[in-house]
């Protein structure tokens, strides 16, 4: 008996996927731009920065216990240029620029968060 390669059910669940897929896509790229970023060392704000703010790009060094980290501000988005951490995983994170993105350097203690409008998270519901 000859098996066919894909099956009523098979076809079902390919499509459901690929509908999740595309919608989530759809979902993380209508987000809107953030408008400002907060710095975090530990439990306190270190600063926060309107991008309305921001004429031209600003470096900004953190100076940590753990060591320092080095961000690059523009007025379209944050990244972390350079870290002393043992992992990077930080610097290649890459540029953020929409509400409710962060990039979060664990081995220094360090969060960058980005807000805007009407930003809500699973926890503040």
């Amino acid at each position: 008996m000859k098996r066919k390669w894909f099956s009523v059910l098979d076809l079902a669940v390919l499509l459901t996927v690929l509908a999740l897929s595309l919608g989530g896509f759809l979902w993380l790229r209508t987000r809107e731009r953030a408008e400002s970023v907060s710095v975090f060392c530990g439990d306190e704000c270190v600063f926060t920065l309107a991008f309305e703010d921001v004429e031209e790009p600003v470096s900004h060094t953190l100076q940590t216990e753990r060591g320092t980290l080095t961000l690059l501000i523009e007025k379209d988005g944050v990244c972390v240029t350079d870290a002393a951490c043992p992992d990077g995983v930080c610097a290649r994170t890459g540029k953020i620029a929409r509400a409710g993105e962060s990039i979060v350097c664990a081995p220094l203690g360090v969060v960058v968060v980005l807000s805007g409008d009407g930003t809500v998270d699973g926890v503040t519901g």
